[in-house]
């Protein structure tokens, strides 16, 4: 199966950011593609997200009532592997800025989150 891999924009991997997917198909170096995460409600993170006047980071309100947050990132590299039985492909996306970067850190994986973009959203309330 074809892996989709996140990595900050220094190059490091995000150990929680990668999906297997059933087709690269129509992907190329360079194109845009957004990322749709569901998340609990966060009123520090949902302020925070809906503050931001562009596109690329959005919160979304589900007819459920639930949130979900669109992520922009950009399509850095294609890596191919292949063995005596099958190929294996992989693309490489990173975010388009670092406020998408930490925000896909927060709802990946808090652990790994700039604490000082923790005590930002804090303060966003």
């Amino acid at each position: 199966m074809p892996i989709i891999q996140f990595t900050k924009i220094n190059g490091g991997i995000i150990e929680k950011a990668r999906w297997e997917v059933d087709t690269l198909e129509n992907l190329r170096e360079g194109h845009w593609v957004q990322f749709s995460f569901n998340i609990k409600e966060d009123p520090n993170l949902i302020s925070y997200v809906s503050k931001r006047s562009n596109i690329d980071c959005v919160v979304e309100k589900t007819d459920k009532g639930q949130y979900s947050i669109v992520l922009t990132g950009v399509i850095k590299t294609f890596r191919h592997m292949v063995d005596a039985s099958k190929l294996e492909s992989m693309v490489t996306v990173i975010p388009v800025n670092r406020a998408i970067e930490n925000v896909l850190l927060y709802i990946l994986d808090k652990d790994q989150c700039d604490p000082k973009f923790i005590a930002l959203l804090r303060q966003t309330n």
